[in-house]
């Protein structure tokens, strides 16, 4: 009877496959590209009606093509899909209601929700219903960084880091949670092996889909889905990706040490159309390279770099059609006779293609839409 009492009690741990559903292998089969021109399609602009969080470090999209922004100092806009006000969902403030500063947000299907991750809980508002709202407590005093819905009421929470971070090559923890609509942890899975970084680890694409980024050097991003995570997308850079657990055991904690190392390491950034998957990731000497793979040919994909690791401009979301950059006034002054900024394709594609089209109106920024062909 006590074994049952324990075994009970128990968390549910959740062991999961790694054989990913697609396999890219991006240094063998797509070419590196110093001009994106000839493999545009289409590229849009909107004018926001609102000052845009300075910088932008989330945005999502929904299913009307509402914008959701998250500033880098927690703040929050959204805009509707012509650029005009869409609603305030919430302010900086100590009531139920209200956060202290939001780490990461997500769009949650049905019931049509934003979910909130603040620091210490997360808040669920209500799209087209204004007046429903529910909260919890995130479990454990952990610092979850990114939240992802799952179904119609459970949460995945992602923790980079552990209530002790000291001697974090020796812990092995669970890096994913998911929890109910109390807060309670339901299940508990991907166990930590190597170093992770609290940045864009969950991304979503068209379709309100979510991916967490690859937590180590096997480079798989998992398909967050209902109560289960898939592993979709492995991405193979043959003897250039980086050996498991560099950052500990090679390059002795030392962060700049492991971004310049010889590998491809730090695969992030996923955003994927109906046609296309995007990541980026860091290569030799830290440099920022791009990615963006046809998925029904991946050898019709391409790659760019950003030679003098400039990343000022940056593909930040995507819906079916398009992926979505931000650009604002300074970024177009500052392009012009800087040599580094425009050794940057995607830089210099926006730029040259928009540069005397664009009317900043009464904002300091503008969001452009791009369509690969």
């Amino acid at each position: 009877m006590l074994c049952i009492v324990f075994f009970g009690c128990k968390r549910n741990i959740d062991s999961i496959s790694e054989n990913a559903k697609v396999v890219y292998s991006p240094l063998k089969d797509i070419p590196l590209v110093d001009d994106l021109a000839p493999f545009m399609d289409t590229v849009l602009y909107l004018v926001p009606e609102l000052i845009l969080p300075a910088p932008v470090c989330k945005m999502l999209i929904d299913d009307c093509g509402n914008m959701y922004m998250l500033g880098f100092k927690g703040d929050l806009v959204t805009l509707t899909s012509t650029g005009k006000k869409f609603r305030d969902f919430t302010t900086q403030g100590r009531a139920q209601n209200e956060y202290i500063k939001i780490n990461d947000i997500a769009l949650r299907g049905q019931p049509k929700e934003l979910l909130v991750l603040d620091e210490n809980k997360v808040m669920e508002f209500g799209v087209d219903d204004t007046l429903a709202f529910r909260t919890f407590n995130t479990p454990l005093g952990v610092p979850y960084d990114a939240i992802a819905p799952s179904g119609k009421e459970h949460c995945w929470l992602f923790a980079a880091f552990p209530v002790d971070s000291r001697n974090l090559d020796k812990h092995k923890d669970y890096l994913l949670k998911l929890v109910d609509q109390d807060g309670e942890i339901l299940k508990e899975i991907l166990r930590r092996e190597d170093c992770t970084f609290s940045m864009m680890n969950i991304t979503q694409s068209s379709n309100n889909v979510y991916y967490l980024k690859p937590q180590n050097a096997r480079h798989i991003f998992y398909r967050l889905e209902q109560d289960s995570i898939v592993p979709y997308y492995k991405i193979d850079f043959g003897d250039r990706n980086i050996p498991p657990r560099y950052f500990f055991d090679d390059a002795n904690n030392d962060i700049t040490k492991y971004m310049r190392a010889p590998y491809f390491k730090q695969v992030c950034f996923a955003h994927e159309t109906y046609r296309h998957f995007y990541f980026k990731c860091a290569g030799e000497d830290a440099i920022e390279y791009n990615f963006l793979l046809d998925k029904n040919n991946p050898q019709h994909g391409i790659c760019w770099i950003n030679k003098d690791q400039s990343s000022d401009i940056y593909i930040i979301c995507a819906d079916e059609k398009y992926f979505y950059v931000l650009l604002n006034k300074y970024q177009i002054e500052q392009f012009y006779g800087n040599k580094e900024k425009e050794a940057n394709p995607l830089y210099r594609y926006i730029v040259n293609s928009l540069g005397d089209k664009l009317d900043f109106a009464n904002s300091d920024e503008v969001i452009i839409k791009i369509a690969f062909k």
